[in-house]
């Protein structure tokens, strides 16, 4: 009543709040961008955006991630003048570039076609630098 609270009460309000807390993230699963999307489409842009909504979403990212070192590396291998000495290490480094592309590309034609506006395609400059490591191995 008097608007002041002592330890006791102090205690017990803490004690329950926490409880209660404890109580709500246990029986609640966490939010997920998923929860909101309700088509297909948006599904698909969520997983692709938003690494953290689903283990498809991260396995996606590591994936990509994987496949820009690989990329990187065979890249830098490729230029060096031992390598061009074995055929055998050419190709397999070729092979590389080649599946690094075809993983690039569909990663670019999902991002276009997930897309909702022209700017968020062409407003973007990572779907540049995207669109520009994929053309040259097509241009070959």
């Amino acid at each position: 009543g008097n608007g002041i609270i002592d330890i006791d009460e102090f205690v017990i309000i803490m004690y329950q709040s926490n409880l209660d807390s404890f109580l709500w993230s246990t029986s609640r699963r966490k939010y997920s961008p998923l929860d909101d999307a309700n088509t297909c489409r948006e599904k698909l842009a969520v997983t692709m955006n938003h690494a953290k909504s689903s283990f498809l979403a991260m396995f996606i990212v590591v994936v990509i991630f994987f496949f820009i070192g690989l990329s990187c590396l065979g890249f830098c291998f490729q230029t060096l003048l031992i390598v061009r000495e074995y055929p055998a290490v050419q190709t397999t480094f070729t092979i590389i570039e080649y599946v690094s592309t075809v993983v690039f590309t569909i990663e670019f034609v999902i991002r276009v076609c997930i897309a909702k506006t022209p700017k968020e395609i062409f407003g973007d400059a990572l779907m540049y630098c995207d669109f520009l490591s994929i053309v040259p191995v097509y241009i070959e």
